[in-house]
């Protein structure tokens, strides 16, 4: 469940102190030594998790949630469309300033370079010079390269911060998304790569896409040095060397942005197509499909090699002619020089290869900034299209929240009901997405599945829905959950807590008894109960540890009818350990065998579930047991729900 953050800075983690940068002072922080500690233990032993610090106050997920819907707030204020890149530079961009200040510091002692340099140069070429002077000289220039070390270390520092805060940014952004979307929605498979890959991508971005601009700057910074100490030509030649790799730089990146656009769609229909895989291994590996499924995994991937491949070889190239611009340069004045015939000292050459390589770092860091701010753009796009979409608007964090797994409170205001007891009235038509509802073909039919009639479900009684197979059974019970959208004149009236099972159930990693009570408190009487009513006291019999059994993802490590059994422990112990009012069933007995599901429908579904003024209503398509105890039957055909 999500909190609102409540200002307070949350306590550390258990064995993990708090992080001293929170109490560290202006010249702790710059001169790093703050780090000191841990630096030091690191010397004398192995450091152990105990050593280390929980994350800084204003790096928890909790502040970082609470700036970012403050940001988006005042974005929606004046904005119409929602830009998560505004969103993301409002909420965190005040880092910016700091690397301003921090990146002049920089740049001023690494300027400095040349000119005590420069000095230190002619006063070795004094016969009587004095020693205080050169030691003097010598301590400016060790003094600068501190600076310039320790300016670099902040302005490291406070990028990396800027990253991680996009990058947490972002996945909750995703995972709010996320929680919002449909079930039969297929944006959900993006999700995956996008908090793996395209979060990471905002973070590398905010870490170097300064890069490019600080090449230029201290480019056109040395080339002022050599117009002073060798000329207008000298420098013309040197620069122009830097500006062709530039250009080079410029056109690789071209041609490489195809490349990475489709290595990332190739990389997103991998990970769909694995998650396929996983969450049916069983089945594809019963039928005989899991060759097939893997020699396309193999395909695709080969693909995206193949891409990859393209595209960091023009990376590399990129980069090899970035890091070869200054000694290309040195090499290009030396020319100059020789073809004037002017005669080369130590002091001069030693002096135009310090002026020329102050540019080598930066140099070589463009490509990588380049390649940054591409992927960066290209990220934030994408993050762009999954939250916002087309809507323009995001509304990720408007809203009722979700508690617990599978118990959603609907909170709708009911204007007017049939009966005082009916706590559910629903009237079609519904469709399973946005935009299939009103869509229709060019003879004026409807295209895709969608779901009409009217029905509704009283306090205390048990409705079967009965029909075909993809008559659209499940998607009568969607269309209770809200997961379907409405057309013109449908309508859709719901009142209380509902619990979900879907079919094949939902099942979370972890021991047996985390998979049936999950969020909610541990009862042992009520615990016991559920697990007694849906039969699973011989598979913990059978399991090694019993209750304590270790249970896969999704119950991968189960077989059907363990799954369903254990899917229905929850629901049943969530009826008894909370408050809800309407369960929904999705054929849940259809992996089980005859006698067992007889015993579940007389010991959790009437016994339990039904105790009360709970409403039932429970897809039947293979197994029957329970359609005796139905009050009335919801029979759908081709999309249409008639009640009988």
């Amino acid at each position: 469940r999500h909190e609102q953050p409540t200002g307070r800075r949350s306590a550390p983690r258990r064995g993990m102190a708090a992080h001293p940068w929170d109490s560290a002072s202006w010249p702790s922080r710059f001169w790093l030594l703050w780090l000191w500690p841990v630096l030091l233990r690191g010397s004398r032993r192995p450091l152990q998790e105990s050593d280390l610090y929980d994350l800084p106050a204003h790096l928890s997920a909790e502040r970082i949630d609470a700036q970012q819907r403050r940001a988006l707030g005042k974005q929606k204020d004046g904005r119409r469309t929602t830009s998560v890149a505004r969103v993301l530079l409002r909420a965190f961009g005040w880092r910016y300033p700091i690397v301003f200040v921090v990146f002049s510091l920089w740049l001023s002692s690494l300027m400095l370079v040349p000119v005590f340099a420069d000095k230190l140069l002619a006063w070795l070429e004094l016969e009587d010079s004095g020693t205080v002077v050169g030691l003097a000289l010598a301590a400016a220039l060790v003094l600068s390269y501190l600076v310039n070390c320790n300016a670099a270390c902040q302005w490291y520092q406070q990028t990396t911060q800027l990253g991680y805060e996009f990058r947490v940014a972002a996945a909750l952004l995703v995972f709010r998304r996320v929680l919002r979307l449909r079930v039969q929605d297929v944006a959900k498979e993006r999700a995956l790569n996008l908090v793996q890959v395209d979060a990471e991508r905002l973070y590398i971005f905010a870490q170097l896409s300064h890069l490019p601009g600080v090449a230029i700057v201290v480019v056109l910074a040395t080339s002022g040095y050599l117009v002073h100490y060798e000329g207008a030509d000298v420098a013309l030649v040197a620069i122009s060397v830097v500006f062709g790799t530039v250009a080079l730089q410029a056109l690789l990146t071209r041609v490489s942005g195809p490349a990475r656009r489709k290595m990332q769609q190739l990389a997103d229909q991998r990970v769909g197509l694995l998650a396929q895989i996983l969450d049916s291994f069983r089945v594809l590996k019963m039928y005989g499909w899991l060759p097939a499924l893997a020699g396309r995994l193999r395909e695709v991937r080969r693909d995206e090699l193949r891409q990859a491949a393209w595209y960091l070889a023009l990376r590399a190239f990129s980069s090899a002619a970035s890091y070869s611009s200054p000694m290309l340069s040195m090499v290009a004045v030396l020319a100059v020089l020789h073809s004037r015939g002017e005669r080369l000292s130590a002091h001069r050459a030693f002096l135009i290869y310090t002026v020329v390589g102050l540019v080598r770092a930066p140099l070589g860091g463009m490509a990588i900034g380049v390649s940054a701010i591409i992927d960066g753009v290209a990220a934030a796009r994408r993050l762009q299209a999954f939250v916002v979409g087309s809507s323009g608007t995001a509304d990720v964090f408007e809203g009722h929240d979700t508690e617990g797994t599978d118990c959603v409170k609907v909170a709708i205001e009911i204007e007017s009901t049939p009966s005082p007891r009916t706590c559910l009235h629903v009237l079609g038509p519904f469709a399973h997405s946005r935009e299939m509802a009103g869509l229709h073909d060019k003879r004026g039919g409807p295209q895709g599945f969608k779901l009409s009639g009217e029905f509704d479900l009283k306090l205390g009684e048990l409705v079967a829905v009965t029909g075909c197979v993809a008559s659209g059974k499940s998607s009568t019970l969607l269309s209770v959950l809200g997961e379907m959208s409405a057309e013109l004149g449908a309508t859709h009236r719901l009142q209380g807590n509902v619990a979900y099972l879907a079919q094949p159930p939902w099942i979370r990693s972890g021991t047996v008894r985390q998979a049936v009570i999950q969020d909610l408190p541990f009862n042992e009487a009520q615990y016991w109960r559920a697990m007694k009513a849906a039969q699973l006291f011989p598979d913990l019999a059978a399991w090694a540890g019993g209750d304590a059994a270790f249970v896969g993802g999704r119950g991968l490590t189960l077989s059907g009818g363990q799954r369903a059994r254990l899917g229905l422990a929850h629901l049943v112990y969530r009826c008894l350990a909370s408050h809800v009012d309407i369960v929904l069933l999705d054929d849940c007995l259809s992996a089980v065998d005859v006698h067992v599901a007889e015993a579940i429908v007389e010991e959790a579904l009437l016994g339990i579930v039904l105790d009360g003024q709970r409403s039932v209503m429970m897809v039947m398509n293979s197994n029957f047991v329970a359609l005796p105890a139905a009050s009335r039957v919801l029979a759908v055909e081709d999309g249409q729900v008639s009640s009988h």
